[in-house]
């Protein structure tokens, strides 16, 4: 094992670049996207005083125990999904557990994998290490307890509510960041330190658009003067995603519906035997790397309430309606966002989304208000944001960084 580097401030000769590790856990898109978005935008504004190194710190391992951890929380993220007792009963274990039970729980449960991955991050050596995902920052912070590892450990969290999992022992050059006032509250009333709290713009890798909706459409494909709903349920395409694009592609209703499936093959192929309605123009999707062109321009999208999602929406332009939540925390999300902030509805029965539909083609001014209350989050330069904290920090320790 390597030995804890001493110095905490180090002047860095002209050939010496500080390693960043941005961390990537296939457990839901939500975290994908956001480390997406800061390597990218660190790597633009700060790649040529850095090495950087973009890391699917489970999926990539040599270990098959580490793997086989990355698998089961991708299931446990599906599971939240499919079953809402499930998430109830994880929500209330963590509550009831506090940090300390929570973080037991985590170590107890994978006691193997937890030692290979620490291995792996000392092996790796990084400067800082930034994590969008709870574990790799965990990990991280319990090697440097360890005297295995120092180095900068970066956790960005895209949600309101912060999870007892999330490791609140940070300290010196460390940073928590979030996106939003409720986040931030939660933050200090928890635990946290102000000075390691840092509140951003919502960090996507996506742009705001320069083309109007009707534009957006033309270029797509897509009928241009139409009511125009896309539906989406995260990478799985789970929960009501079928039952709620067969109830508007069955409508009545003169609308377009496009149905995007992410990476849920089964799900695509069972859409494309849907007998529409011919009032319905039907466009039914696998993964779309073109996102936010289909979210731009869309009247409406329908979804559950994932924060990466319900602010993509906002940052588009585009109101949303949360037909269900993938977990409390989903549901935590929804009431902030649509209650709170305005900028979203949360319709959960089918049946009343249709009806809705149809008040929005007899008056669609409905739909103004949740626009208006958008239009503080449509901006795009929050990965960018975060790059520059990222960077602020890594000078702490290397006063020289930056200097041509």
């Amino acid at each position: 094992m390597k030995k804890t580097k001493q110095s905490r401030s180090v002047d860095v000769p002209a050939k010496q670049r500080p390693k960043v590790v941005f961390t990537f856990v296939e457990a839901g898109y939500g975290h994908i996207a956001p480390a997406n978005g800061m390597a990218e935008a660190f790597e633009r504004k700060y790649g040529k005083y850095c090495d950087i190194v973009r890391w699917y710190i489970f999926r990539d391992s040599e270990s098959s125990t580490v793997r086989s951890y990355g698998r089961a929380l991708a299931r446990d993220t599906k599971l939240l999904h499919r079953s809402p007792l499930y998430a109830r009963l994880q929500h209330a274990g963590s509550v009831m557990s506090g940090q300390r039970g929570s973080l037991f729980f985590v170590d107890a449960a994978n006691a193997v994998a937890k030692h290979k991955v620490i291995k792996a991050i000392v092996d790796m050596d990084p400067d800082m290490l930034v994590a969008t995902y709870f574990s790799p920052a965990h990990f991280a912070l319990e090697a440097r307890r360890h005297g295995l590892l120092d180095c900068i450990v970066a956790q960005y969290s895209p949600d309101p509510y912060i999870y007892n999992v999330w490791d609140r022992r940070i300290s010196g050059d460390d940073l928590y960041i979030v996106n939003n006032d409720m986040a931030y509250k939660h933050c200090l009333s928890t635990g946290y330190k102000a000075e390691f709290v840092k509140q951003v713009p919502f960090v996507t890798t996506k742009r705001l658009p320069t083309e109007s909706k009707q534009q957006l459409r033309e270029r797509l494909g897509l009928p241009v003067d139409k009511l125009t709903v896309v539906l989406a349920d995260g990478v799985y395409a789970l929960g009501k995603h079928y039952k709620c694009t067969k109830a508007l592609a069955c409508s009545n209703l003169p609308i377009t519906v496009v149905s995007v499936c992410g990476k849920n093959e089964d799900m695509l192929q069972k859409l494309q035997k849907l007998k529409v309605s011919p009032n319905v123009t039907f466009v039914p999707l696998g993964f779309c790397k073109n996102m936010d062109d289909y979210i731009a321009c869309a009247d409406l999208f329908v979804g559950k309430g994932g924060s990466n999602t319900i602010c993509e929406c906002m940052m588009l332009g585009t109101p949303m309606i949360i037909d269900h939540y993938g977990g409390m925390l989903e549901k935590i999300t929804a009431d902030y966002y649509a209650g709170e902030c305005g900028c979203a509805l949360q319709i959960t029965d089918i049946h009343k989304i249709v009806e809705f539909l149809q008040q929005v083609i007899d008056n669609p001014h409905i739909l103004d208000k949740y626009k208006q209350a958008s239009l503080p989050y449509r901006r795009d330069d929050g990965a960018d944001i975060v790059a520059d904290v990222l960077f602020e920090q890594l000078k702490r320790r290397f006063p020289n960084l930056g200097k041509e």
